[in-house]
């Protein structure tokens, strides 16, 4: 059986996260810098199971996806000129293995908390839309 590009290449993602390239550290990565890439390694590692599931373009895979984009767009904020290369190496992988579940149910939970939160806004901006207007003509 031979897996299609997109499956490979999500796993080729999971399989190169690593640690270990974080032990020189070049951006000086903090213990908030460390928690996201295991985020990032964990959201990797479920679209990867996704894609070997035939479902890379489920609604399943597009939620990682997002989860996967919030966690590198955190990295990025912090760190603008991160190479995504220097965090996907295979020792954060295997590093990460044995607390994978414990990972991935905290960043699911920091993902919910996010998600909640932009759907509270987003009620905000729906409820001031439907307001009547209170400026004044000419204002």
């Amino acid at each position: 059986m031979r897996l299609p590009a997109s499956v490979l290449l999500a796993i080729a993602v999971a399989a190169s996260l690593s640690l270990s390239a974080l032990a020189a550290e070049p951006f000086g990565f903090s213990d908030q810098d460390r928690a996201d890439v295991n985020c990032l390694a964990a959201s990797s590692i479920a679209l990867g199971n996704a894609a070997a599931n035939g479902a890379p373009d489920s609604a399943e895979a597009v939620g990682i996806t997002t989860v996967l984009t919030y966690f590198l767009g955190k990295l990025k904020g912090r760190h603008a000129d991160l190479r995504v290369a220097d965090v996907l190496t295979p020792a954060v992988y295997q590093a990460l293995t044995p607390i994978l579940v414990t990972e991935a149910q905290r960043c699911g939970a920091e993902a919910i908390m996010i998600g909640g939160e932009l759907e509270r806004a987003g009620k905000l901006l729906s409820a001031a839309q439907d307001a009547p207007s209170t400026r004044r003509n000419g204002t």
